[in-house]
């Protein structure tokens, strides 16, 4: 009986623990601070039952000298994703695809960023897709008065005080 005690005990402490260091991940959920002008499509596939798939979304603020700080991590798992980004300000968008092995082991990790500027008035579609292997994110932006829809091209951080001006 002592034994059994001390098992429950020990898994207990563990427990515990375990969500303790679930809950200091180091992980800075993004908060909306204004109107939602962002909404995100999520399609994630693995075709291997020996893995799972998470989607996330790091977003940076950049500064007038192309300097990024973390604003904080969205994770778009689900299928619709809406989310607030501010306007006239460029932004850094960081798209990761971590795939986790259902029995433990390494993790796979891909990411695909691009600078973005959400303009006022506007609203956008991002598309994330992963299916077997292939990764894929498109962006467009559509004017709510016209209904225009336009394609919003990738731009690397290299290009960044070219998208300063």
């Amino acid at each position: 009986m002592q034994n059994t005690n001390k098992i429950i005990k020990s898994f207990i402490i563990f427990g515990t623990a375990v969500l303790f260091l679930a809950g200091c991940s180091g992980i800075k959920t993004y908060r909306n601070s204004s109107p939602e002008n962002v909404h995100i499509t999520t399609s994630a596939k693995e075709d291997w039952l020996m893995y799972r798939l998470s989607v996330e979304l790091n977003i940076y603020s950049v500064s007038d000298r192309c300097a990024r700080e973390y604003e904080g991590t969205r994770v778009i798992n689900e299928p619709k994703n809406d989310i607030a980004l501010p306007t006239d300000k460029l932004s850094y968008l960081e798209f990761i695809y971590v795939k986790y092995p259902v029995l433990g082991g390494t993790r796979y990790i891909t990411k695909h960023g691009t600078l973005f500027r959400a303009r006022p008035g506007m609203t956008y579609g991002i598309d994330v897709n992963y299916n077997s292997g292939i990764y894929d994110v498109y962006i467009t932006e559509q004017n709510p008065v016209n209904g225009k829809t336009s394609p919003v091209p990738f731009v690397s951080m290299a290009r960044c005080h070219q998208s300063l001006m």
